[in-house]
């Protein structure tokens, strides 16, 4: 049996021609908090201390009661901590597959050259990129862990995890442009900075997005910003602007909103080595072996400074643009004004009014017209016929055809005249 851990010349062939990556490397989280790297000499590292604030109270206090004074109150402090974890690679190359890289496999052509020229570099170089992607995940997904003895695993706690007030379950519907807003009013409530949030997605969230901010005619827009080569875009709405970001490993239906001025990543230098170094271990036969080692943890400060939506719609069915509108069916509905007295006499205008269920359509409820009924005043019109109060008066706008988190009538219905007595 050949030793499958080493990159060997029969295993490994070489080939010539233009090598490219299938898979993906993308890394936006990790290349949004680059450049603000902390460092830690501790697997067990502050986040930083947290209190919550006490309510204002109008105060209901005697002057004799003043004299003896009030009850004295505290506030105590928590303090928050993540953990560092261990990220490892290695990488084994025969002494013959080094001297054997201008042996060509496949099809050649006179001239050409192997690629790659240094399987080691290659080798190594490809290591980073998986790397770099556990991190990524970590940094989403990761479930925190302590370890407790040598045997037990250090893992630190992802933003999926730690986001735990200001979070939002949905039920199952398409997202809306009101769904981030409540949830950037939840952070301003909590004392977090609304000034640079971004809301961190997967594709069919942000089909959905754009979906919602047609129907409320906004538009998802380049921002001009590139965080260390991730391209931004930028939402306007009323809590404030937010940026927008597609990103990686994002848990099924869940979407997040981070603060990045308080996220960092903390790394764990080995002393006389650095951090994710490249090492060359003890020669055991012909051929060299190289390990990768790093250690590495999120700092994502207090996790009331960000968000979370959950409980998203899966699918996105693509929209049938009517006028730029956002259709999710194609049943028609009726909306039918009622004299409601056999003795009223005219008629209401309009009688009826024909819609479709999810193109938005905003309808004038009816004024009297020729309505009249003698000894009766028309106060407007209801959704009962026995209603003494009404729902709508004349004038007023009807929605239906009820779309993406608009309210409406989203099926045939008949509203009622409402008729005061003038005794």
């Amino acid at each position: 049996m050949p030793n499958t851990s080493y990159v060997q010349s029969f295993a490994v062939p070489n080939y010539s021609g233009a090598l490219f990556a299938k898979g993906n490397t993308a890394t936006p989280f990790i290349s949004m908090i680059a450049g603000k790297t902390k460092y830690t000499n501790s697997v067990k590292f502050v986040l930083g201390q947290e209190y919550t604030t006490e309510e204002g109270a109008i105060p209901a206090i005697s002057e004799d009661a003043s004299v003896t004074g009030v009850t004295a109150t505290y506030i105590t402090t928590a303090q928050k901590f993540n953990v560092t974890q261990i990220f490892m690679e290695a990488v084994a190359i025969s002494y013959a597959k080094m001297s054997n890289m201008a042996t060509l496999g496949g099809i050649n052509v006179a001239g050409q050259i192997e690629q790659p020229v240094s399987q080691l570099d290659f080798q190594v170089a490809n290591k980073l990129k998986k790397i770099a992607r556990s991190l990524e995940k970590t940094c989403i997904q990761g479930i925190f862990n302590e370890a407790t003895t040598d045997v037990t695993i250090n893992k630190t706690r992802g933003m999926n995890e730690a986001i735990v007030t200001n979070t939002l379950d949905i039920d199952g519907r398409s997202i809306s442009i009101w769904d981030i807003n409540e949830i950037i009013e939840k952070i301003h409530n909590q004392g977090g900075d609304t000034t640079n949030l971004t809301f961190w997605c997967d594709g069919v969230t942000l089909n959905q997005l754009n979906a919602d901010c047609i129907n409320n005619g906004l538009t998802v827009a380049p921002a001009n910003r590139n965080e260390n080569g991730i391209s931004v875009t930028k939402l306007m709405l009323p809590q404030g602007d937010i940026s927008i970001v597609r990103g990686e490993f994002i848990p099924s239906g869940t979407a997040f909103i981070f603060n990045f001025d308080v996220i960092a990543p903390v790394e764990q230098n080995v002393p006389n080595m650095g951090n994710f170094f490249l090492e060359l271990l003890a020669k055991t036969g012909a051929g060299e072996s190289y390990q990768i080692f790093g250690q590495f943890g999120l700092d994502y400060g207090m996790e009331w400074m960000h968000g979370k939506i959950t409980n998203i719609k899966t699918t996105f069915n693509k929209p049938t643009s009517v006028q730029g509108t956002y259709t999710v069916t194609s049943a028609a509905i009726t909306l039918t004004f009622d004299k409601n007295n056999a003795s009223a006499t005219g008629s209401a205008s309009p009688v009826t009014v024909a819609a479709t269920v999810g193109v938005d359509s905003a309808v004038r409820a009816s004024a009297v017209g020729t309505l009249a009924l003698s000894g009766y005043t028309f106060l407007g019109w209801a959704t009962s016929s026995s209603a003494t109060a009404i729902d709508y008066a004349s004038g007023d706008d009807i929605t239906i055809g009820s779309t993406q988190g608009k309210a409406g009538l989203s099926a045939s219905t008949t509203i009622y005249a409402v008729w005061e007595s003038n005794t």
